[in-house]
């Protein structure tokens, strides 16, 4: 064998071990690209699904907090009507108050407040106006009323009278104002049942 040959045959291994290389080389280059680009995919899926996992938490939030609003609105605008119908109920008060059937209801509220003060005797307390009305219905009924005086003082208020016990131990408001309001949560039920239907 010549040198030409052994230098053809060098060559020869050489270029097939350069084509095997290459061969190898460019597959390793394919299968780093496959696996870059399933790595890719995966990623790209996990990225996804991460957003709308993200989306999902953000809009039940702001569904959640659009439903709040919503409520937080409706129950403002259901208080300023159930507040305006107890304006419209105490100006109707007011209204009784200069009318004939105020006295049966002053009556009424001097009968109840002596009742549920449970004494016999004691001090009536009306407003200004009141005063000799108050007197009035005392009188008529001394069985009743007997041991029962109306105070010097007034109460300031648009109606009513408070009641205080003969040792001064208790008193109990029964003003027009103080009626409403001690009723006024047992009131705001029924009036939202009858505006809003509710049970």
């Amino acid at each position: 064998m010549g040198m030409e040959t052994i230098i053809a045959r060098i060559k020869a291994d050489a270029d097939a071990e350069a084509e095997r290389i290459r061969c190898s080389a460019e597959e390793r280059i394919t299968a780093l690209h496959d696996a870059a680009r399933i790595e890719a995919d995966r990623e790209h899926d996990r990225i996804i699904a991460e957003g709308m996992r993200t989306v999902r938490v953000l809009s039940a939030r702001i569904r959640s907090q659009a439903v709040m609003e919503a409520r937080r609105m409706v129950r403002e605008e259901r208080e300023r009507e159930i507040a305006l119908c107890f304006s419209e109920a105490e100006r109707e008060l007011n209204h009784r108050i200069q009318t004939a059937d105020y006295e049966r209801i002053l009556r009424n509220l001097i009968r109840e407040g002596i009742d549920d003060l449970g004494v016999d005797e004691g001090v009536v307390i009306p407003t200004e106006r009141d005063r000799d009305l108050v007197r009035s219905i005392l009188s008529a009924s001394p069985d009743r009323y007997g041991g029962f005086v109306v105070n010097p003082e007034c109460v300031l208020s648009a109606g009513g009278v408070v009641i205080r016990s003969g040792d001064g131990k208790v008193t109990l408001d029964n003003t027009i104002e103080a009626r409403i309001e001690r009723f006024k949560t047992d009131l705001v039920y029924i009036v939202a049942n009858v505006l809003y239907q509710e049970a």
